[in-house]
């Protein structure tokens, strides 16, 4: 089994079935740019948000539609927060062509 395909598996079980953010800080280690964003792209369209960190192969994963997530978009930067109770988490800023929609 590829490591695209662990990693698609894995975060479909861990987001979706659990239904929480996921922190993962190597996430995205086994793979190349082009690949990263190939990722993101199948893993959105399965229902999985990705919220790369730039610089790093750390990725923030959430539920795509969870309403915890409040996104803001402006000036081609998209920012996220997610409450859970009174646990609130900032998500990094990133550029908009490189989050999902």
């Amino acid at each position: 089994m590829s490591n695209f395909k662990i990693a698609i598996d894995w975060s479909i079980k861990t987001v979706l079935g659990l239904k929480m953010l996921v922190l993962s800080d190597q996430f995205f280690t086994p793979f190349k740019r082009t690949m990263r964003e190939r990722l993101i792209r199948d893993l959105d369209a399965k229902g999985v948000l990705v919220w790369a960190v730039e610089g790093s192969d750390m990725a923030i994963l959430t539920p795509k539609d969870d309403p915890r997530l409040a996104r803001f978009e402006q000036d081609g930067q998209v920012g996220g927060v997610w409450t859970d109770g009174d646990q609130v988490t900032v998500l990094p800023i990133q550029n908009k062509k490189r989050s999902a929609k």
